[in-house]
């Protein structure tokens, strides 16, 4: 079920013949139950109950100082508070029904059966990864200063974003057992997913994990500049000349909840009062240039040819909790635990979770997987680039070719940082003896190691026919190759890591968007 509640408001003043101000409000209630695939008591894997409340506000003014001369003023300011629930959050807890110990009672996150991972077959019990929660507030004055100067019109302005928000990214906070070690199948007996199956009736789980709550308060401030010459230099051709500079601090934490790992010290390095870097763990990166440069020649009456290059950055990722440092050891626990039947201290699923097991004062790098981004993490480069030629054929046809392509360097990519190395052929070396840091488990390494690299050929016909009729055909050609996907956008069995750290040049192919 869906149901939404949205209102608004808005504003326009004329305060004098050269000053026009306006005002717009916007509010909206969402609120989505969707229903796990296996109902409760037994499934509960769904996002359960979906909220968003979101809150707007726009202001602005426009000031004309003079015939060839222009000042924009706006401000926005935006509240969100986006989550989800588990459909057996509130109910009877797993202890109650299961007798599964050594999970939280804290009401906002206890309910209902841990996640249970069966390879081959459906999840049971709830999704692993619900709760979750983000509240952002933003808010973005910029100003715009435009100004005519015979054949060029030249364009100056100012952005600033100030970010905060509130974010529980933490999972699995009430458990999560998979069984796929097949423990359950006889010597001698061929693989089959059917004893995973039975690996789960007998208890027998090959791996369980399990995270405390951490609720971060992220802070990031975004400035950008920009200047532009639009000159036209002759009756047939206009050039668009522009730069434009980006600065986005590092996320920090309110509190200095925030930690990084250092490879040379191999520890884990704690935020401080200080210097953005201090308070990050990561430097700032102050070199994000962009240059624009576009075109437009008029060849004949009936031909028109454009062409533009630019460079842009990405500042953003969707990586759910990937990147964000505060999410990290020792203040979150993200303990996991792979075991098998021979190994000492083996843990049947009704024995439950050891006590102390996310007790951030007993942090334990070889049972816990901790986040290392390095100091020198930056925003990402993509050049973007076009060309296309339109030519009109009379009686209302027009085709229009273009070739266009972009150039992405350096993009997020994870690795584990403490990838082991293969195993020898009887299977007899412990996986700590086979990693390069022995005394770490997994080390997620969130780092500028992903590329693309995008070309099209894009050609359309549009023939505009008498009584309102338009008939349009169109083609792209294009070629799509990268190393790895976004971590929430590896759609077509794309994957956002690399298969081998260590040959990071195996993984370059065609992309998951390649068509």
């Amino acid at each position: 079920t869906n149901h939404t509640d949205k209102a608004g408001g808005k504003v326009d003043l004329q305060i004098s013949p050269t000053l026009t101000m306006f005002g717009r409000y916007g509010w909206r209630d969402l609120h989505t139950e969707d229903q796990p695939p296996i109902p409760l008591p037994s499934g509960g894997s769904g996002n359960g109950t979906i909220y968003a409340r979101n809150k707007q506000l726009a202001l602005g003014a426009t000031f004309v100082q003079s015939a060839t001369a222009l000042w924009e003023f706006r401000f926005g300011w935006s509240s969100t508070n986006g989550g989800k629930g588990p459909p057996a959050l509130g109910s009877a807890s797993a202890f109650d029904d299961y007798g599964i110990t050594g999970l939280p009672d804290d009401p906002r996150i206890s309910g209902g059966l841990p996640t249970q991972l069966i390879t081959g077959y459906a999840d049971l019990g709830r999704q692993a990864t619900n709760p979750q929660w983000q509240y952002p507030t933003v808010f973005n004055p910029k100003v715009n200063y435009t100004r005519s100067l015979g054949l060029h019109s030249v364009k100056a302005g100012y952005d600033f974003q100030r970010i905060n928000t509130e974010v529980q990214d933490v999972n699995p906070l009430y458990g999560r057992d998979t069984y796929g070690g097949q423990f359950s199948r006889p010597a001698g007996v061929a693989a089959n997913n059917l004893y995973n199956l039975g690996d789960f009736m007998l208890g027998l789980r090959s791996q369980y994990a399990l995270s405390n709550v951490l609720i971060a308060n992220l802070r990031q401030n975004m400035q950008f500049l920009y200047v532009q010459d639009d000159y036209r230099l002759n009756s047939s051709v206009t050039l668009n000349l522009g730069l434009r500079y980006e600065y986005v601090r590092p996320h920090w934490e309110a509190y200095n909840i925030l930690s990084n790992w250092d490879p040379v010290a191999r520890r884990m390095i704690a935020a401080s009062d200080g210097s953005i870097s201090d308070r990050s763990r990561v430097n700032p990166d102050r070199d994000n240039f962009g240059p624009r440069l576009g075109f437009a020649w008029t060849a004949d009456e009936r031909t028109v040819v454009r062409g533009g290059y630019g460079v842009s950055y990405t500042h953003f990722n969707r990586a759910g909790g990937g990147n964000l440092l505060p999410i990290n050891g020792p203040q979150v626990i993200n303990a996991i635990v792979n075991q098998t039947p021979t190994t000492a201290g083996f843990r049947p699923t009704e024995q439950g979770y050891p006590t102390g097991l996310t007790d951030p004062s007993k942090f334990d790098p070889l049972t816990s997987n901790i986040t290392y981004m390095p100091a020198d993490y930056h925003s990402s480069p993509v050049q973007s680039w076009y060309i296309s030629a339109q030519r009109d054929l009379g009686r209302n046809m027009m085709v229009d070719v273009a070739y266009v392509g972009n150039r992405a360097n350096d993009l997020l990519l994870f690795a584990n940082y403490n990838q082991a190395a293969p195993n020898n052929s009887a299977g007899t070396i412990p996986l700590q003896a086979r990693r390069p840091i022995p005394e770490f488990a997994d080390i997620t390494y969130a780092f500028n190691g992903g590329k693309s690299r995008y070309q099209a050929l894009q050609m359309k016909y549009e023939w505009r026919a008498d009584q309102g009729l338009t008939l349009l055909s169109s083609l792209t050609l294009s070629d799509a190759k990268d190393n790895g996907a976004g971590s929430l956008e590896n759609a077509n069995g794309n994957f956002p890591a690399p298969q081998d750290f260590y040959n990071m040049d195996a993984d370059f192919g065609p992309s998951g968007y390649h068509q």
